[in-house]
């Protein structure tokens, strides 16, 4: 599945050193994960110098896809009203690209991602600690990278 990183976690994942919590999604992006972004999420995400480097790398090996930001206002403008969050572009991200995993630490934004009115089937997912990895697998709706191939998922415990 693709993942879309909130800015409010991207130095976490991108940093010199990647924090431990987070050390499996970037590891994920390394050998065949995909990250979406576009619009308002890639100005966040700019801002973080060290995800800047990173997201360039990525989009340099194919494991990166960017979203037209008139592409992203469009479908944000159907769903700004009924976010709780201030972050209606990651919403439409999440429409748009077909990702259903968030890596975010904003409990409002999770919210909005796991309402089925504004994230339809299926469900959002999040992304919010190691324990989490087993959601780190490609969908048909986001398919991984060209070459990629599918990631075993985790026995359960």
């Amino acid at each position: 599945m693709c993942v879309i990183i909130d800015a409010n976690l991207a130095a976490k994942v991108f940093g010199r050193t990647t924090s431990a919590a987070f050390r499996p999604i970037f590891d994920w992006l390394e050998h065949d994960g995909r990250l979406v972004y576009g619009g308002r999420l890639s100005e966040e995400l700019e801002r973080v110098h060290a995800a800047a480097r990173y997201l360039l790398e990525l989009r340099r090996q194919s494991r990166a896809k960017t979203y037209p930001a008139d592409q992203l206002e469009a479908e944000e403008a159907a769903v700004r009203e009924r976010c709780r969050s201030d972050d209606p572009h990651v919403i439409a991200l999440a429409r748009l690209s077909g990702a259903r995993t968030l890596v975010t630490a904003d409990r409002e934004l999770m919210d909005d991602f796991r309402n089925r009115q504004l994230v339809p089937s299926p469900r959002g997912r999040i992304y919010d600690r190691p324990e989490h990895e087993h959601l780190l697998v490609h969908t048909r709706g986001c398919p991984g990278p060209p070459g990629g191939h599918r990631r075993p998922r985790a026995p359960r415990r």
